[in-house]
C-alpha cells in the first residue's frame, strides 16, 4: 500500500495544485502478465480496493493486448477503455481510432 500511496501520491498533488481540484481518475495500465482485465481477477481488484482507500473513484486502463481498445469492453469504472497517442502519429490516426470507441 506504501508503494501505491507514493507513487500517486505526487502526481496528485502536483494536478491538484494545478486544476484546484481533487484528483479522482488515475490512468492505469492494469495488471501484467495477464492478457486482459477480466484475467487478473482478485488481484487486479486489490489495486483498485487501495486506490478507492486514497480517495480515486476510477480510471481508465490499457486493458487490451495486441489489439483494439474495443475489443475488451468493461462498464466497471476502474476499466474504461484508453486510446493511446503516440509520439510522431498523425494526428488523422488518431482521430480514427476515436471512432471506434
Amino acid at each position: 500500500m506504501a508503494t501505491i500511496q507514493e507513487l500517486t501520491g505526487y502526481s496528485a498533488r502536483v494536478l491538484e495544485a494545478i486544476a484546484g481540484e481533487p484528483v479522482q481518475f488515475i490512468a492505469h495500465s492494469g495488471l501484467w502478465p495477464y492478457a486482459s482485465p477480466a484475467a487478473s481477477g482478485p488481484a487486479q481488484e486489490q489495486l483498485f480496493t487501495q486506490l478507492r482507500s486514497l480517495g480515486y473513484v476510477g480510471g481508465p486502463e490499457d486493458n487490451w493486448v495486441g489489439g483494439f481498445a474495443w475489443a475488451e469492453y468493461s462498464e466497471s469504472l476502474w476499466e474504461w477503455p484508453r486510446v493511446g497517442a503516440y509520439p510522431g502519429e498523425a494526428l488523422e490516426a488518431f482521430a480514427e481510432l476515436l471512432k471506434y470507441g
